[in-house]
């Protein structure tokens, strides 16, 4: 290679060699950043004004340098692209160049081959590409954000904690996340496309349809709480659905936006809260009531337990002193059955503290109930007058052996025998067994007394409940009677219409038993 000086000579020559005198002035004078390159050292044999400006170099050293100074690239790059743009004649390439002031300025080179005195030169135009290469950049990072957003917000909707729905103008699905996939069952491609009604029935749907068309016409519609019914287990549930409308770039309409959240537990916790609280509240009346009636109870239990004894005690002290025979018989009536009365009213007090105090046990044993159905009419025997008369049905059985609790029936039938008698006047009051089978034996008391309206036959078993105040009675008789058939795995109800007497039924369970002793009382 040359030495410096006589480069610097052949690059002088050279150059004054390139342009006539309207070259010379177009080449100088031109806009475009351009320059003579010499192919085999890499010097920069002419530069034009713009050149000059571009680099910021003195005319004098910008043409002592070399390309190497300029570009960034490596030595052995740069010539790799000279030999590409001898070999193809011309070519394109992004550069990096470096300027006077040590800033580095993003190029794009358009360099060609030219023959000059039988010697290859390259013609270079620079174009200055920093700007539109930072926005071009920057445009690539801007989609990429973008894709990058695109890409989180897919995710996000499709692996979101709550259903989301997305509609167009025409309502038909464009988006069903996972959640809507897993709490229905229905996968997105068997929805995709198709309207609501098309999937889910009109008839559980109809308030959804209503949300969707109001959000279509710009509002935001929230339904608290949407029953539905799963199409896969078939079960019940609730869900808390927004519906927002879906804007374009320009503020149209294109759809409606759906957000869906499970509420199916809150629901159903609200629910149950609210028939506890019901039920709390009915409790509390019923405790209230309760009170209420135990405090009306204690209030003439004193007067009750005393009626049948003034009763004993006077018509004891008139015995002595009466020597006719139906007057005797008369006045031993009328003490017999007020011991009746008081014997039942001190029973049912025991028992009532008792069940209260979860201390009543049950003796189970074998019975005839029929002997005992006999030994309970006896003990009435005395109230039979002219006008009332107490019939024993048996349904012609001699004998019934069953397994219970020999006293608790005999105190629910007693009760219902004393009851009766308080609300008949005359008339013929039958009882005993009413039915049996395998499996049951059902007892019964018919009077044709008072009646009881049908609205108080549930009610007349509660607790110090009385459907007259001024009847004689705790108001525990009937309350006990339910709670002692309920220990036996019976029941008790009745038949009965207002004025047209009452029949108290008494359920107990039974099987064959007649094999065996019978207990011996």
């Amino acid at each position: 290679m040359s030495n410096p000086l006589e480069l610097v000579k052949q690059k002088e020559s050279k150059a004054s060699s390139f342009f006539k005198d309207e070259s010379k002035h177009f080449f100088e004078n031109n806009l475009s950043i351009m320059m003579i390159i010499d192919p085999e050292t890499g010097i920069i044999i002419d530069a034009n004004k713009s050149a000059i400006a571009f680099y910021k170099y003195p005319n004098d050293k910008l043409l002592n340098m070399t390309i190497f100074e300029i570009n960034i690239l490596k030595q052995e790059e740069i010539k790799e692209k000279i030999n590409k743009v001898i070999v193809s004649g011309k070519n394109t390439f992004i550069f990096n160049h470096k300027l006077a002031d040590d800033t580095i300025r993003t190029v794009r080179v358009h360099s060609s081959k030219i023959i000059v005195n039988n010697k290859l030169y390259l013609f270079s135009v620079i174009y200055d590409n920093t700007d539109f290469s930072q926005l071009e950049n920057e445009h690539l990072t801007v989609n990429k954000q973008l894709k990058d957003a695109l890409i989180f917000n897919q995710n996000l909707i499709k692996n979101a904690s709550e259903g989301i729905i997305v509609y167009d103008r025409d309502l038909r699905y464009t988006v069903w996340n996972n959640f809507m996939a897993k709490a229905t069952g229905v996968e997105a491609s068997q929805v995709l496309g198709k309207k609501t009604t098309e999937i889910f029935s009109q008839g559980t749907y109809s308030e959804v349809t209503d949300g969707l068309k109001r959000a279509l016409k710009g509002e935001v519609v929230t339904l608290e709480s949407v029953e539905f019914i799963n199409p896969v287990t078939n079960t019940v549930g609730y869900t808390r659905e927004v519906y927002s409308p879906n804007y374009d770039s320009e503020g149209n309409i294109i759809g409606v936006v759906c957000i869906i959240s499970d509420v199916t537990n809150i629901v159903k916790f609200q629910k149950s809260l609210a028939k506890k609280n019901k039920e709390l509240e009915l409790a509390k009346e019923k405790a209230e009531e309760s009170d209420r009636l135990k405090s009306s109870f204690l209030a003439h239990v004193s007067h009750e337990i005393r009626t049948p004894l003034n009763a004993i005690v006077g018509f004891s002290n008139l015995l002595k002193d009466v020597d006719k025979a139906a007057l005797i018989s008369e006045y031993s009536n009328i003490i017999n059955t007020n011991n009746l009365y008081l014997l039942n009213i001190i029973e049912n007090i025991l028992a009532y503290a008792l069940i209260e105090s979860n201390s009543i046990n049950l003796h189970v044993v074998k019975l005839d109930l029929i002997q005992l159905l006999k030994d309970i009419s006896t003990s009435f025997k005395d109230v039979n007058s002219r006008k009332i008369h107490l019939q024993l049905v048996t349904q012609n059985l001699s004998t019934l052996i069953i397994e219970s609790d020999e006293d608790k029936i005999t105190q629910i039938l007693t009760n219902f025998l004393t009851n009766s008698l308080k609300f008949t006047d005359y008339g013929d009051i039958y009882f005993g067994i009413s039915s049996y089978n395998e499996e049951k034996v059902t007892l019964f008391v018919k009077d044709p007394g008072l009646g009881i309206s049908k609205e108080n036959h549930e009610i007349i078993f509660d607790i110090f409940y009385k459907l007259n105040n001024m009847a004689p009675g705790s108001g525990l008789g009937l309350s006990i009677c339910k709670a002692l058939s309920e220990m036996l795995k019976g029941r008790i109800y009745l038949e009965s219409d207002l004025g047209k007497g009452a029949t108290f039924y008494f359920e107990l369970p039974y099987k064959d038993t007649n094999q065996g002793e019978i207990n011996e009382k």
